[in-house]
Order: structure tokens, then C-alpha cells, then sequence
């Protein structure tokens, strides 16, 4: 989808991803790979929409954790490690792509997944990232409680997750 603006926004359900199927599918490579091709998917998107409206326009990303776990049979490690791959080929090629990338409905232990992505993160990517404070995003005009989203239409842009 996109906001008033023209800014595309893409969602990453993290509650519904396989990784373990992924990476035991896909080599790390063949996933950055693929994660670096939506990079350019986006920065293609953000182009025409610069052109069109005559000014930058950037992307964001929501992370959405609901029924994330670390801790069960879904996670795989490996999927970090072609995240990693991927932010840093992405950071070179394509560094003002992104606005943000907003973590929503993050768990208790966010704090702790944060840490692990900035060991293998660049710099740049972590700096992008903000934790929205935002649960139970699935009603209405929940993003409106992020502060970040708040800047576009007060948060009531972006459909109930």
C-alpha cells in the first residue's frame, strides 16, 4: 500500500513467517538475494512516485511481531544472518530508500531481538528502526498511539493490522 504522500509501505507479519521452512528451502544467500530484489522492487516504486510528485519520497517498513516467538519450531537463526547480508548490500546501494522501519505489537523480549539485529545490522539500518509502543493494532486507528506514525494523518492512514 501507500500513504497520502506517495510513501510506500510494506509489512513484514512476523506471527505468520516460517523461517525454519525458509532457510531449510533456501540457502542464506538465495535469501538475501531475494530480500535485496524487494529492495529494489521498493526503490523502483519510490522512484516513479519522486518523479511523479516532484520531491524524495521514501519507503517504510512495518515489522509486525503478533504471534512472534523466538522460541518456537518457526525460528531459524540463519534467516538473521541473510537479513544481515542483505542491509548491508542494501545500505550501499540504496541508502535514503528507507524513512523508518517500525517494529508494532513488539514482545516482552524486544529488547533482546533489538540487540541481536544490531551485532549484525549496519549502523545506518539500525538508526531507521523505532519501537511504535502500539498493541492490539488490529482496531481501528491503533497506529495512531506510535508516535512515529502519528506524522502521517495522524496515524489513521495505515488500515488496522
Amino acid at each position: 500500500g501507500a500513504l497520502g504522500g506517495g510513501e510506500p509501505v510494506s509489512v513484514v507479519r512476523m506471527g505468520l513467517s516460517d523461517f525454519r521452512m525458509l532457510m531449510n528451502t533456501w540457502s542464506v544467500d538465495e535469501v538475501a538475494e531475494y530480500l535485496l530484489f524487494e529492495k529494489e522492487r521498493m526503490f523502483r516504486v519510490c522512484d516513479a512516485e519522486t518523479r511523479k510528485r516532484q520531491r524524495v519520497v521514501k519507503s517504510i517498513t512495518v515489522i509486525d511481531f503478533a504471534g512472534f516467538t523466538m522460541f518456537g519450531s518457526k525460528f531459524d537463526n540463519r534467516f538473521f544472518n541473510a537479513l544481515s547480508a542483505s542491509s548491508k548490500s542494501s545500505s550501499t546501494l540504496f541508502p535514503q530508500l528507507q524513512i523508518k522501519t517500525v517494529a508494532i505489537n513488539t514482545p516482552s523480549y524486544y529488547a533482546m531481538v533489538h540487540k541481536s539485529l544490531s551485532a549484525v545490522m549496519p549502523k545506518s539500518s539500525m538508526e531507521k528502526m523505532v519501537m511504535c509502543p502500539a498493541k492490539k493494532t488490529d482496531t481501528k486507528n491503533a497506529m495512531a498511539e506510535c508516535p512515529f506514525m502519528r506524522q502521517f494523518q495522524g496515524g489513521t492512514a495505515f488500515p488496522p493490522f
